[in-house]
């Protein structure tokens, strides 16, 4: 029997020893970020799985891009879409997971700065910062809103 995607998700965890290899939030904590804890080691793994499928589908996607041959193009785009919904879904456990820890469930805003330091963020007043905020946060590796 097969085994079931999310025990595989759970074990890679368990055992994940790589310290990131360029999967680590790069952004500083910013004025408007109010710090409040770290990121635990089960979480970072996480991240990471998501960050590494997301690669994972960019890579898919490029290569249904330049294949020359269609049917082989459209197993790419298949695969491409099964990947972006199990990161999506890794995503999503991850930034509950941090709501959840922390108790941020009314914060509108929230993200992962260097050093795996947890922040919640003041909405801007600016409205075109506002509106490049949105659009910067419609990927959910961007920050934690919905």
């Amino acid at each position: 029997m097969k085994k079931v995607w999310f025990e595989e998700i759970v074990e890679q965890m368990k055992y994940r020893k790589d310290q990131g290899h360029g999967l680590d939030p790069k952004n500083p904590i910013e004025p408007n970020d109010h710090y409040i804890g770290e990121i635990p080691d089960t979480l970072k793994n996480l991240f990471r799985m998501a960050i590494k499928y997301e690669k994972d589908a960019e890579e898919t996607i490029l290569a249904a891009k330049y294949s020359s041959d269609e049917a082989v193009a459209k197993g790419h785009r298949e695969r491409a879409n099964e990947i972006l919904i199990r990161r999506r879904f890794l995503f999503d456990a991850f930034w509950v997971s941090v709501r959840d820890l922390y108790n941020l469930w009314d914060k509108g805003s929230i993200g992962i700065r260097k050093g795996w330091k947890v922040v919640w963020s003041d909405p801007s007043s600016d409205p075109l910062i506002k509106a490049f905020e949105d659009l910067l946060c419609s990927s959910i590796a961007a920050c934690g809103r919905d």
